[in-house]
């Protein structure tokens, strides 16, 4: 029986530490996490316009934001 605990012990501190291991990763600036939004046309920005100006916006005020952060 204390076998089989140290066995469940030792496999529970294994997957711990297996799911645990990719954290390790330290992002330093907003840099390391984002990217650029590209819009691939001048058809897609009119697109935009005229059915979703939010999200045109929002894309513009995060790429904006990202490039005054990313110099």
């Amino acid at each position: 029986m204390v076998c089989v605990k140290k066995l469940t012990t030792l496999a529970m501190l294994l997957c711990g530490s297996a799911l645990l291991a990719g954290c390790g990763t330290r992002l330093t600036t907003d840099c390391d996490w984002t990217r650029t939004i590209y819009i691939d046309s001048d058809q897609t920005v009119e697109w935009l316009l005229a059915h979703d100006e939010q999200l045109l916006r929002s894309v513009i005020a995060h790429n904006e934001i990202r490039a005054g952060l990313c110099q």
